[in-house]
C-alpha cells in the first residue's frame, strides 16, 4: 500500500505532467522578458520544442531585442491562454548557438525569418530552464465541476474558491 508521501509525490508529478502537457498542445505562447529600461515586455513566440521536464526552446534572431534583454536579465516567463486553459512557466533563459540543436529542431516555416535556412548566421535558440509554473484548467469534467462550484458559491452568497474545483495548481519544476 502506498504511503502518504508517495501519494503526494505522485500528485506533484501529475501536476508537472499536466502543466507541461498544456504547453505541448499549443504552437504560440507569450514570452515575457525584462526590457533594458526595466519594463516587462511580452511578445508572441512559436514553440520549437517542449521537453518532458518543462525545458522549452524557441528560435529567434541574434538581432532581436530579446537577446540583450535575456543577457542582462535571464529571468523570463512563458504564458499561454486557450479557451478553457491558461498556464505560465517561469525560469532562466539563455541564448544558444548550437548547430546540432538547430538541425534537430529546424522547421521549414522558419525560413520566412531565416532565408539562409539552418545555416543562417542570425539564427539562434532561446533555451528556457523552468523553475516553476502554474496552470488553470477548466476543460472537460473540471469545467463542469467549475460551473457547479461557482454556482454553489453564487447561490450561497460566498466567494468562489478555485480549489473547490481544483482548476488551479502551482508546480515546482
Amino acid at each position: 500500500m502506498p504511503t502518504a508521501g508517495r501519494l503526494e509525490m505522485e500528485s506533484e508529478r501529475d501536476k508537472r505532467e499536466r502543466l507541461i502537457s498544456l504547453f505541448e498542445d499549443v504552437e504560440t505562447v507569450m514570452l515575457v522578458t525584462r526590457s533594458m529600461d526595466g519594463q516587462l515586455r511580452g511578445r508572441p513566440m512559436g514553440l520549437a520544442e517542449v521537453q518532458p521536464d518543462g525545458t522549452i526552446y524557441f528560435n529567434t534572431s541574434m538581432d532581436s531585442g530579446k537577446v540583450p534583454e535575456i543577457a542582462a536579465n535571464p529571468e523570463v516567463a512563458v504564458v499561454l491562454q486557450q479557451k478553457t486553459r491558461w498556464a505560465s512557466i517561469s525560469g532562466h533563459a539563455e541564448v544558444v548557438k548550437d548547430a546540432q540543436l538547430v538541425d534537430r529542431l529546424w522547421r521549414e516555416s522558419w525560413r520566412v525569418w531565416f532565408p539562409e535556412g539552418k545555416n543562417d548566421p542570425h539564427l539562434c535558440l532561446i533555451h528556457l530552464e523552468p523553475t516553476s509554473g502554474e496552470y488553470w484548467d477548466s476543460s472537460g469534467s473540471k469545467g463542469i465541476t467549475f460551473v457547479i462550484e461557482a454556482a454553489r458559491a453564487y447561490l450561497g452568497g460566498r466567494e468562489y474558491d478555485a480549489s473547490d474545483a481544483r482548476v488551479n495548481e502551482r508546480v515546482d519544476l
